[in-house]
């Protein structure tokens, strides 16, 4: 009896990062290969839910290339993160053409953290949206969502790449797209110092324009120190469940905070590496 192989798709978390899957997948889809279920953690979960929703690479290229994220955040001073991102729950809602898990063509698994008791979670049943958003939450600059009594915010904090959840619910083949997968970082120069200054522009302009236009040191030392961290733990789950196929553009220069980097230049590179894979 011949079993049909069953492919799994994972795609990782990385903020900004994240245009190059979309690079990649249309690498993907010009190889006639169509993953049978997909996994993603935080910029994978919002790349990946479009794509289980049976949308064409380039649709949802459009729409990651012509939509203004930060048109879709606000401040919020509760103490719970810098940003809202209730707009983008709109929005996911108001573009996607399934509102829950159990509607989609493609079964999808999206990668969270309960921050309380500090475990992984994978959602994969219930509303698209909470799920994504909680997914995105990167700790201490986007608030965490509440899904069925828990806390749960980005799941790069324990599993950034998850192939195993694609193994653990049935994938016989693999492939994964990683964002994170150098080690290099700018050294900080005496213009991020001297633009490091608190309490000389208001909330707004900080998170509209240095948050994102010019990232203030405080966060590109956060985000560096997630960068680390991420890269430990995905290093770990890779010897422990290595993808058939390992994705990786070069992206180390793009900031997870990057909203206003130029867009194509970033799926390029996702295009780029994947045909590096397949010869091209």
């Amino acid at each position: 009896m011949n079993i049909q192989p069953k492919i799994g798709l994972a795609l990782g978390g990385g903020g900004m990062k994240g245009l190059a899957h979309l690079g990649a997948l249309s690498v993907l889809e010009k190889q006639g290969i169509k993953p049978d279920l997909v996994a993603g953690c935080s910029i994978g979960a919002l790349v990946g839910v479009f794509y289980a929703a049976g949308m064409p690479v380039e649709e949802i290229r459009q729409v990651f290339m012509t939509q203004d994220l930060l048109e879709l955040m606000s401040i919020r001073l509760d103490g719970k993160g810098l940003i809202d991102v209730e707009g983008l729950g709109d929005f996911l809602r108001f573009t996607l053409p399934y509102g829950r898990f159990e509607d989609l063509p493609t079964p999808f698994f999206v990668m969270c953290t309960d921050i309380e008791k500090g475990e992984e979670v994978v959602v994969s049943s219930g509303q698209l949206a909470p799920a994504v958003l909680a997914s995105t939450a990167v700790p201490g600059i986007f608030a965490p969502v509440q899904i069925g009594g828990r806390w749960l915010i980005d799941g790069g904090l324990f599993n950034n790449l998850p192939v195993r959840v694609l193994l653990d619910n049935g994938a016989t083949q693999t492939i994964a797209v990683r964002l994170f997968n150098r080690n290099d970082w700018r050294v900080l120069g005496e213009e991020d110092a001297d633009d490091d200054r608190d309490g000389e522009i208001s909330w707004k302009e900080a998170i509209k324009h240095r948050l994102v236009r010019r990232t203030p040191l405080s966060l590109r030392v956060l985000e560096r120190s997630l960068d680390l961290m991420i890269q430990q733990v995905e290093h770990l789950y890779l010897q422990l469940a290595p993808p058939d196929l390992l994705i990786e553009p070069d992206v180390h220069d793009i900031s997870i905070l990057g909203f206003t980097e130029d867009r194509d230049p970033i799926f390029e590179r996702g295009v780029l590496a994947a045909e590096r894979c397949f010869g091209g």
